[in-house]
């Protein structure tokens, strides 16, 4: 009974959220400037919140929860697919009934209507990224399964390829129920290298860095980003990014559309 309850008050709260959302423009979030909400045993820190070109919800906040801990019991998420990604710790993720032990750098894919849930089963805090978004198109579970359904998948699952600039290691390249593309990586860039020349797309796309310090030409602006910082750069801004480490950096990357 009390899951159903949390579940309804979920679903209410988000969908009075989406009415009163802004576009969410091309940006560096720093994590240093975030507010720390705690109560409950976890801490939130709200990273952005609004619509896109192709997203009529996107939303993304970092969790932490002490050792031990699950932040909400197992829930569905009724037209919204969420990416979980592991800044630190380590925690079991539970989609139907498949469970998995997901570590720093590991991510999960949760697609519409999965029940899901999440416990941090290491001796440490655990804090991880969620990304919740909503397509502008119809969800469309079916091409999500057909697609390969929900991920769990750790850095050793996806080992890197060197190449000329550093090296790569790739998640996935699918559809899922919220979009017909979602693609994800993430790069190891030597020092003092320009990862592409100022360039645009149409997909919209987030860069999470993770290890070092980068310049971000962000429409002809410059912004300073570091581990921890996510990168919004919405469809068709020109964009480049410069590694200002003296090492390599890392970060994810992933860009999605309709």
């Amino acid at each position: 009974m009390k899951n159903a309850v949390f579940i309804c008050l979920l679903l209410v709260f988000t969908n009075l959220k989406a009415q009163n959302l802004v576009e969410v423009v091309s940006q560096v979030i720093r994590w240093d400037s975030l507010e720390a909400k705690t109560e409950n045993g976890r801490t939130r820190r709200l990273l952005l919140e609004g619509n896109t070109t192709f997203l009529k919800y996107f939303r993304v906040h970092a969790t932490t929860i002490e050792a031990g801990k699950a932040p909400n019991p197992p829930h569905p998420n009724k037209d919204a697919d969420e990416l979980f990604i592991v800044k630190e710790g380590k925690i079991k993720v539970t989609i139907g009934e498949k469970s998995k032990v997901i570590e720093k750098g590991g991510v999960a894919v949760v697609l519409s209507e999965e029940v899901h849930g999440i416990e941090n089963v290491g001796d440490t805090p655990a804090t991880y990224y969620v990304f919740r978004y909503q397509s502008k198109n119809s969800t469309d579970l079916l091409r999500g399964a057909n697609a390969g359904g929900s991920l769990l998948l750790n850095q050793s699952d996806c080992p890197f390829k060197t190449h000329d600039k550093g090296s790569r290691r790739d998640y996935y390249n699918r559809a899922v129920t919220q979009c017909s593309v979602f693609e994800m990586h993430t790069t190891a860039l030597n020092a003092g290298l320009e990862s592409h020349q100022p360039h645009t797309h149409p997909a919209e796309e987030a860069l999470l860095i993770t290890k070092g310090t980068v310049t971000m030409v962000i429409d002809c602006k410059i912004y300073q980003a570091e581990a921890g910082d996510l990168v919004i750069l919405a469809s068709n801004v020109p964009h480049a990014l410069i590694n200002t480490t003296g090492a390599q950096c890392e970060y994810f990357a992933f860009t999605w559309r309709n």
